[in-house]
């Protein structure tokens, strides 16, 4: 006898047809999509986030949750029919080339991570609120292109309040410095032009004119002091200009910089190969070169210094190594403190800035820094940057 159907024997001996298995196959698919129907609504109707389909043909928004009635006033209808147009319709006119980029960052970059954009959007009043958006592909088409996203915006318009305040704080505050600064130079410039003028004008009496030597070099100290703590305080505020460091050329920069006090101390400086390393140029010099300073200053002989590069899972450790006086073990958590000093400044020169501004150069790059020392053996100071 024929059947429509083929037939097929399984291992127990039981006859299945394929359209029977067809139909199981069916019933379960349309189970499990119904039930993702079922958790997908659930979460657009609940969820206090506005989660909506992106049509990159047009483009023009497919799906929006209702939520966005709470952070908008437009109802998801409203929002769908403004069709073709919608991004012109409720993006902040400044923020348009911003999502249009976002969108095409996403597009080329299919196998990477992108970062949430933040734009703003009109409310049906006419103000705006904030939305920080995560976007990831929902279809391709053929060609492996996306062709939709799915994106889910939450409300940032507190974020960006705090962080408006936050800025103008931060302006306000190297306003301050600096005119803090100014105002405290300029008593000092008038003090040093004074003793210039008095040393001229007067006789040869030697005890007079050590003393003003001394003031003359008390003058200088403050300036420097001044110049030194402006400079620390504008390490928080100033915005890091990341891009590829070659570390090799920063260290030939930094040796001309050192030459006279490499010169004059008979120093030997261990340069490797090192590597290209993400971080802001400027503040990077300023780290290598406040660390192999001061292991040219505290010294008991020529100094020998050695520095290392270790590539590690996350990050690079660098390690800045001298045979000068050294640290005794209750100071070295001391040592980085701002205005710290273990000695006089007739004794070794210095402001006690250069190592808490070291701090906050490597913590500003994601790392670490820390010192190993004995008295009469030397330091060496290691310090991690992110890969």
């Amino acid at each position: 006898m024929k059947t429509s159907t083929k037939q097929k024997e399984n291992n127990n001996g039981t006859i299945n047809t394929t359209t029977e298995n067809a139909k199981i196959v069916r019933k379960e698919t349309a189970l499990g999509n119904e039930q993702a129907h079922s958790l997908f609504h659930h979460i657009t109707t609940h969820s206090r986030a506005v989660i909506y389909v992106l049509n990159l043909v047009g483009p023009k928004i497919d799906f929006i949750s209702p939520s966005i009635v709470h952070l908008t006033g437009y109802s998801s209808k409203d929002i769908l029919r403004f069709g073709e147009g919608v991004l012109e319709r409720i993006l902040h006119p400044e923020d348009i080339d911003v999502y249009q980029n976002h969108l095409k960052e996403i597009v080329q970059r299919t196998n990477k991570t992108v970062e949430a954009v933040q734009y703003r959007v009109k409310k049906k009043e006419g103000d705006y609120v904030w939305l920080s958006t995560n976007m990831n592909v929902l279809e391709r088409d053929r060609q492996n292109r996306p062709t939709k996203l799915i994106c889910v915006s939450q409300d940032a318009t507190k974020q960006k309040e705090t962080e408006l305040k936050l800025a103008q704080a931060n302006e306000e505050l190297k306003r301050f410095a600096y005119v803090s600064s100014h105002d405290l130079k300029e008593p000092l410039n008038t003090v040093i032009s004074l003793i210039d003028v008095i040393k001229m004008e007067m006789d040869k009496d030697a005890q007079i004119l050590d003393l003003l030597d001394l003031l003359d070099l008390c003058t200088v100290r403050m300036k420097q002091l001044i110049d030194d703590l402006l400079s620390y305080s504008l390490l928080e505020q100033q915005r890091l200009k990341t891009d590829d460091v070659n570390l090799n050329e920063l260290l030939t920069w930094i040796k001309q910089d050192l030459d006279t006090s490499i010169v004059e101390s008979e120093a030997t400086i261990h340069i490797p190969l090192l590597p290209i390393v993400r971080g802001d140029a400027t503040q990077l010099r300023q780290l290598f070169q406040n660390l192999i300073s001061n292991a040219i200053k505290y010294r008991i002989e020529a100094p020998n210094i050695k520095i290392k590069a270790e590539e590690q899972a996350q990050h690079w450790l660098f390690s800045i190594a001298d045979n000068g006086i050294g640290i005794a073990e209750k100071n070295l958590s001391k040592i980085f403190e701002v205005f710290q000093k273990l000695h006089a400044s007739h004794v070794y020169e210095g402001t006690g800035i250069g190592l808490a501004s070291c701090v906050r150069i490597v913590g500003r790059h994601q790392g670490k820094i820390w010192a190993e020392s004995e008295l009469g053996k030397g330091s060496t100071f290691y310090f991690t940057l992110a890969k």
